[in-house]
C-alpha cells in the first residue's frame, strides 16, 4: 500500500472514532498509540516539506516562501513553521540513532531541536541530551540543554547576549486590559519575581482567597509598583550564587550561569548567600550583602565572650546610637561576616572617624560631601522615621 494509500485509511479509521466505546486502558493504549504515530507522522510531514521546498514546490502552491507554505498546510504561525524546517534541516547532522528514534515516533521535533542545537553549541552532548529526553521528556531536554549551552558560552559574550535581549513590550486587548511582556537578566529577574512571589503570598494570608494565584501575581505586582506592600520594588530579597572553585564559575540554582561581577553587585541589594564548593564537597555558606543578617545582629548584641555583657563600641567603650561597622569596609570587601563587623558609637563620631581613616588609606571612594559639591541634586534629610535604631544590650 502506497504511503498516501495508508494516510487516507488511518484518517478515515479515526473519522468515526468514538471515544465512549472505549474502556479507560483501552482508551490510554490507544492515545499512547496514536502520539507515537503523531510524532511519526510530524517527522515525515516535515521531510517531505523541506524536499518540496528545495524543488520550489511551493511556488507552484501560490506560496512565496516555504515558511508561509508550511505554515498554511499546518495551520501553524509562520514562526513554528520555520523552526520545523530548521529542524528538520539539523536532523542531517545527527546520529543515524536520532533520525532511527525519529522515524520509529520516539523523539518528537521539538525534542530533535533541543537536541540539534546543544549539540551544535556543545559538540559531543547528542547521546546525553537523547537520553534525557527518553528519561524526563522535552521539559527535562530543555532544563538540560539550557545548562550546557550556558556552560559552553563565555561568561562575558552570555551577559552581552542578555543585556541585548532584555526588553519590555505592552499592548491593549479588546476588553482595553493593558497586557505585557518583558525579559530580565537573571541577576534581576530572581530577586523581582521573589519579591513578586512574596507579595503574593501575602495577599492569601491577608484573606484574599477568591482570586486566582495569576490574579493574586496581577495585584502584587500593582502594589509592588506602587511602592505599596512588604514585597515592594525596593524590598529586599534573598539571592542565592554557586560558586564552583575548580571552574571559576558562578550560577543561580535553576536558572542559570551569571556573570561574577553582576552577583557581587547585586549583593549591595539583596540578603546573598554565596555557596562554594570543588564540584564534590560545599566548601563554604557565606552572607555577602551589605546588611547583617538577623543571626550576627543577634551575636553582635551580646557582646564579647566570654562575658556576653553586651555590644559596647570598640573605641570609646559607649554603649549608645552604635552601628555595626565592617572592619573591612564593605565597598573594599563586598563581604558581610560575622567576623568583619564591630561595633562603633555615631554619638562620639567613632564610626565617621573610622571611615575617614578608611577613605585616607584608599579603601573607599571620594568623599561624598565633596564629591555633592556643586551639585544641584537635593540630598536626602535623616528624619526620626529613618534613623537607625539604637543598639541595645540583650
Amino acid at each position: 500500500m502506497s504511503i498516501r494509500l495508508a494516510t487516507k485509511a488511518l484518517r478515515d479509521a479515526l473519522s468515526g472514532l468514538e471515544p465512549a466505546l472505549y474502556s479507560g486502558e483501552d482508551a490510554a493504549v490507544l492515545a499512547e498509540d496514536l502520539a507515537t504515530t503523531e510524532k511519526v507522522v510530524a517527522g515525515a510531514r516535515a521531510a517531505m516539506a523541506a524536499r518540496a521546498a528545495e524543488c520550489g514546490a511551493h511556488r507552484g502552491a501560490g506560496h512565496a516562501s516555504p515558511t508561509e507554505w508550511m505554515a498554511r498546510l499546518t495551520g501553524k504561525t509562520p514562526g513554528e513553521a520555520r523552526r520545523e524546517l530548521e529542524t528538520t534541516a539539523a536532523l542531517d547532522q545527527l546520529s543515524p540513532e536520532t533520525k532511527a528514534d525519529v522515524a520509529q515516533g520516539a523523539l518528537s521535533l521539538a525534542e530533535v531541536e533541543e537536541i540539534a542545537k546543544t549539540e551544535q553549541a556543545c559538540p559531543g552532548s547528542e547521546a546525553e541530551m537523547r537520553d534525557v529526553v527518553k528519561a524526563k521528556g522535552l521539559r527535562g531536554a530543555r532544563e538540560k540543554g539550557r545548562r550546557l549551552r550556558q556552560a559552553a558560552t563565555d561568561i562575558d559574550e552570555l551577559d552581552r547576549k542578555r543585556r541585548d535581549a532584555r526588553q519590555f513590550s505592552h499592548w491593549e486587548d479588546e476588553l482595553g486590559m493593558i497586557w505585557f511582556k518583558g525579559a530580565l537578566r537573571p541577576e534581576d529577574g530572581v530577586p523581582f519575581v521573589e519579591r513578586l512571589e512574596r507579595e503574593s503570598e501575602r495577599l492569601w494570608r491577608d484573606g484574599d482567597r477568591e482570586s486566582t494565584r495569576a490574579q493574586r501575581l496581577s495585584d502584587a505586582f500593582l502594589r509592588m509598583v506602587n511602592g505599596e506592600g512588604e514585597g515592594n520594588a525596593k524590598g529586599t530579597t534573598d539571592l542565592v550564587v554557586v560558586w564552583d572553585m575548580t571552574q571559576g564559575t558562578c550560577h543561580i540554582p535553576g536558572v542559570g550561569f551569571v556573570h561574577p561581577d553582576s552577583a557581587r553587585a547585586e549583593a549591595v541589594n539583596a540578603f546573598f548567600t554565596a555557596v562554594t564548593h570543588d564540584g564534590v564537597d560545599i566548601q563554604h555558606v557565606k552572607r555577602l550583602g551589605r546588611k547583617p543578617s538577623v543571626e550576627m545582629l543577634v551575636a553582635l548584641g551580646l557582646g564579647s565572650p566570654p562575658d556576653f555583657d553586651g555590644a559596647v563600641c570598640v573605641d570609646c567603650g559607649d554603649r549608645a546610637w552604635l552601628d555595626y561597622d565592617h572592619v573591612d569596609p564593605y565597598a573594599h570587601c563586598q563581604e558581610t561576616a560575622l567576623a568583619n563587623l564591630e561595633p562603633r558609637c555615631r554619638g562620639k563620631k567613632c564610626h565617621q572617624a573610622k571611615t575617614e581613616r578608611d577613605r585616607e588609606v584608599g579603601l573607599l571612594g571620594p568623599d561624598p560631601a565633596k564629591r555633592r559639591a556643586g551639585s544641584t541634586r537635593p540630598t536626602a534629610r535623616r528624619t526620626k522615621a529613618t534613623r537607625p535604631e539604637r543598639a541595645r544590650a540583650p
